[in-house]
């Protein structure tokens, strides 16, 4: 009994300074809705990251079932966002923080349409000859 007394005080003083911490950390959080600019509807799994000055990538999100996403960020000032998903152009803009929270309404992808070049299907297959210890192919 004697030897829990002793870690008591240290351990509650580490708990009271780890969230005091995470308390004052200045911590913005962008966050905004996903839509289709043609068909109006949202879109799922788009992902949504931010990169700082030096073009690493600080945090990144993934849109939810209803196509909305909240995008922690902390100890950055300035940054490029950006929002892609397969079949989809991609969606960037330049942003200053200051502490606060951004909030974009909707954001729109325009499809990306590539279209491939023809192909041709035949119905011609080739000729196999079977003999006894092997298939020859003409």
């Amino acid at each position: 009994m004697k030897f829990q007394k002793n870690y008591k005080i240290p351990f509650l003083s580490f708990l009271l300074f780890y969230f005091s911490i995470q308390l004052f950390s200045q911590q913005s959080v962008i966050q905004g809705i996903v839509k289709d600019s043609l068909t109006q509807g949202t879109i799922t799994y788009a992902a949504i990251y931010l990169r700082n000055d030096k073009d690493s990538v600080v945090s990144y999100v993934y849109t939810d079932e209803q196509g909305s996403f909240k995008l922690p960020v902390s100890d950055i000032t300035k940054g490029s966002l950006f929002v892609e998903m397969l079949g989809y152009n991609k969606w960037t803009k330049t942003l200053d923080f200051s502490g606060e929270t951004r909030f974009f309404e909707q954001i729109f992808l325009s499809p990306n349409v590539n279209l491939l070049g023809e192909i041709e299907i035949s119905d011609s297959a080739n000729k196999v000859v079977h003999r006894l210890d092997r298939d020859i192919h003409v």
